[in-house]
């Protein structure tokens, strides 16, 4: 029997959904955008994948930056509480100063778990990663949103041979480069 894996999609908040900067007129509030397109993204993966949005801020901040994203709550609570969906800075492990990111610590099978993150660089493990800088940016938003959902299909076929072949014992090394 042929049995579908749901996989996660993991989504970094900061810098990848949406954009936060400090008001230069008003120093003590900040500024939110939305990147292009993320709405359509949500949509999409949230009849596709187990959602979960990452942060290295806290839980509150990413409650709030949900709301905005989803004010009516149809992609990223329709199915979950916040606490569920979010992983923020107190989930996350600091090695020698610095947060690192790990799927395996989060409880997230890295074998079913999709990210898409700006930053590569505090990733144990970047086989998951999408890492949303090598998405060309000078195309008009619908491409770019394309762009981001075969770049996800394709991570995860390859994430499925790697476990296919982990599965029946056949040697992975011909799909490493793959991660290239």
């Amino acid at each position: 029997a042929l049995v579908m894996t749901r996989y996660t999609l993991v989504l970094d908040l900061d810098e990848t959904l949406l954009k936060t900067r400090k008001n230069l007129k008003e120093t003590d509030r900040n500024e939110t955008t939305i990147r292009p397109e993320i709405k359509s993204l949500l949509k999409w993966a949230s009849k596709t994948f187990r959602l979960k949005i990452l942060t290295k801020r806290s839980f509150d901040y990413a409650r709030r930056m949900c709301i905005l994203l989803d004010p009516n709550g149809k992609h990223l609570r329709k199915s979950t509480a916040f606490e569920e969906l979010i992983i923020c800075k107190d989930d996350l492990k600091i090695i020698n100063g610095e947060i690192v990111k790990d799927l395996n610590q989060l409880g997230l099978d890295s074998f079913e778990t999709i990210v898409i993150d700006n930053d590569d660089k505090n990733w144990s493990d970047g086989k998951n990663l999408i890492n949303l800088n090598t998405i060309k940016k000078e195309k008009n938003p619908i491409e770019f949103f394309l762009s981001i959902r075969e770049a996800v299909w394709t991570k995860s076929v390859q994430l499925h041979q790697i476990k296919y072949c982990i599965t029946i014992k056949r040697d992975v090394k011909p799909l490493s480069k793959l991660f290239r």
